[in-house]
Protein backbone atom coordinates (compact mmCIF):
# COMPACT_ATOMS: atom_id res chain seq x y z
CA UNK A 1 0.00 0.00 0.00
CA UNK A 2 1.33 3.43 -0.89
CA UNK A 3 0.96 6.68 1.02
CA UNK A 4 -0.13 9.97 -0.56
CA UNK A 5 3.45 10.57 -1.81
CA UNK A 6 3.65 7.20 -3.57
CA UNK A 7 5.96 5.57 -0.99
CA UNK A 8 5.48 1.91 -0.13
CA UNK A 9 4.53 1.90 3.58
CA UNK A 10 5.62 -1.69 4.27
CA UNK A 11 9.04 -1.12 2.71
CA UNK A 12 9.42 2.20 4.53
CA UNK A 13 8.49 0.60 7.89
CA UNK A 14 10.89 -2.30 7.31
CA UNK A 15 13.70 0.13 6.51
CA UNK A 16 12.96 2.13 9.66
CA UNK A 17 13.04 -1.05 11.77
CA UNK A 18 16.47 -1.94 10.34
CA UNK A 19 17.79 1.54 11.14
CA UNK A 20 16.38 1.45 14.70
CA UNK A 21 17.81 -2.05 15.23
CA UNK A 22 21.25 -0.91 14.06
CA UNK A 23 21.15 2.13 16.36
CA UNK A 24 20.09 -0.04 19.32
CA UNK A 25 22.90 -2.52 18.60
CA UNK A 26 25.45 0.32 18.48
CA UNK A 27 24.15 1.70 21.79
CA UNK A 28 24.35 -1.72 23.47
CA UNK A 29 27.86 -2.31 22.16
CA UNK A 30 28.98 1.14 23.31
CA UNK A 31 27.60 0.50 26.79
CA UNK A 32 29.31 -2.89 26.90
CA UNK A 33 32.66 -1.48 25.80
CA UNK A 34 32.61 1.45 28.23
CA UNK A 35 31.61 -0.64 31.25
CA UNK A 36 33.80 -3.08 33.09
CA UNK A 37 32.71 -6.53 34.11
CA UNK A 38 29.70 -6.56 36.46
CA UNK A 39 29.61 -8.61 39.67
CA UNK A 40 27.01 -9.19 42.40
CA UNK A 41 27.72 -9.33 46.12
CA UNK A 42 25.11 -10.10 48.81
CA UNK A 43 25.19 -9.53 52.54
CA UNK A 44 24.30 -7.16 55.34
CA UNK A 45 25.69 -3.65 55.35
CA UNK A 46 28.36 -3.23 58.03
CA UNK A 47 29.11 0.43 57.29
CA UNK A 48 27.82 3.27 55.19
CA UNK A 49 29.72 6.54 54.91
CA UNK A 50 29.60 9.87 53.14
CA UNK A 51 33.03 10.96 51.94
CA UNK A 52 33.98 14.53 51.11
CA UNK A 53 35.70 14.58 47.72
CA UNK A 54 36.43 18.28 48.03
CA UNK A 55 35.67 21.01 45.60
CA UNK A 56 36.98 20.69 42.04
CA UNK A 57 37.25 24.47 41.75
CA UNK A 58 39.06 24.82 45.09
CA UNK A 59 36.49 27.34 46.33
CA UNK A 60 34.15 26.91 49.28
CA UNK A 61 30.44 26.73 48.61
CA UNK A 62 27.83 24.63 46.87
CA UNK A 63 30.20 22.85 44.50
CA UNK A 64 31.52 20.41 47.09
CA UNK A 65 31.44 16.80 45.91
CA UNK A 66 30.60 13.79 48.05
CA UNK A 67 30.68 10.04 47.50
CA UNK A 68 28.83 7.36 49.42
CA UNK A 69 30.63 4.11 50.28
CA UNK A 70 29.22 0.87 51.67
CA UNK A 71 30.85 -2.31 52.96
CA UNK A 72 29.15 -5.67 53.39
CA UNK A 73 29.77 -8.44 55.91
CA UNK A 74 30.44 -10.88 53.06
CA UNK A 75 33.34 -8.77 51.67
CA UNK A 76 34.64 -6.55 54.49
CA UNK A 77 37.76 -5.44 52.57
CA UNK A 78 35.83 -4.09 49.56
CA UNK A 79 34.21 -0.66 49.40
CA UNK A 80 31.23 -0.33 47.07
CA UNK A 81 30.36 3.23 46.22
CA UNK A 82 28.33 5.87 44.46
CA UNK A 83 30.22 8.84 43.07
CA UNK A 84 28.79 12.04 41.63
CA UNK A 85 28.72 12.76 37.93
CA UNK A 86 31.36 14.98 36.36
CA UNK A 87 29.06 17.91 37.17
CA UNK A 88 29.41 17.02 40.85
CA UNK A 89 25.80 15.87 41.37
CA UNK A 90 24.32 12.50 42.24
CA UNK A 91 21.71 11.27 39.77
CA UNK A 92 18.12 10.60 40.87
CA UNK A 93 18.79 6.86 40.57
CA UNK A 94 21.88 7.15 42.78
CA UNK A 95 19.85 9.11 45.36
CA UNK A 96 17.19 6.37 45.36
CA UNK A 97 19.89 3.70 45.82
CA UNK A 98 21.29 5.67 48.78
CA UNK A 99 17.85 5.73 50.41
CA UNK A 100 17.54 1.96 49.93
CA UNK A 101 21.01 1.42 51.40
CA UNK A 102 20.21 3.61 54.42
CA UNK A 103 16.97 1.72 55.11
CA UNK A 104 18.70 -1.63 54.70
CA UNK A 105 21.45 -0.57 57.12
CA UNK A 106 18.99 0.78 59.68
CA UNK A 107 16.78 -2.34 59.55
CA UNK A 108 19.62 -4.87 59.09
CA UNK A 109 18.16 -6.14 55.82
CA UNK A 110 20.21 -8.22 53.41
CA UNK A 111 21.15 -6.48 50.15
CA UNK A 112 22.40 -7.63 46.77
CA UNK A 113 24.59 -5.05 45.08
CA UNK A 114 25.61 -5.25 41.44
CA UNK A 115 28.91 -3.47 40.94
CA UNK A 116 31.44 -2.78 38.23
CA UNK A 117 34.97 -4.18 38.21
CA UNK A 118 36.87 -2.25 40.82
CA UNK A 119 39.76 0.10 40.74
CA UNK A 120 41.80 -1.49 43.56
CA UNK A 121 39.35 -1.94 46.47
CA UNK A 122 36.70 0.61 45.44
CA UNK A 123 33.92 -0.61 43.12
CA UNK A 124 31.19 1.57 41.58
CA UNK A 125 27.64 0.42 42.39
CA UNK A 126 25.39 -0.24 39.39
CA UNK A 127 22.22 -1.39 41.20
CA UNK A 128 20.86 -2.30 44.64
CA UNK A 129 18.28 -4.93 45.60
CA UNK A 130 16.98 -5.21 49.18
CA UNK A 131 15.58 -8.37 50.75
CA UNK A 132 13.59 -7.79 53.95
CA UNK A 133 14.16 -10.41 56.63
Amino acid sequence: MNDKFGHNKERYNAMNMKIYSAILLIMVLAATVTRGEAHVTSGKITSIAVNDLGNPTGLDGANKRYAVTVSLDSEPDRLLGLSPTSAGQLTDIQKAMIELLKEAFKNEWKVAIRWESPVKTYAPILSVTVAKN
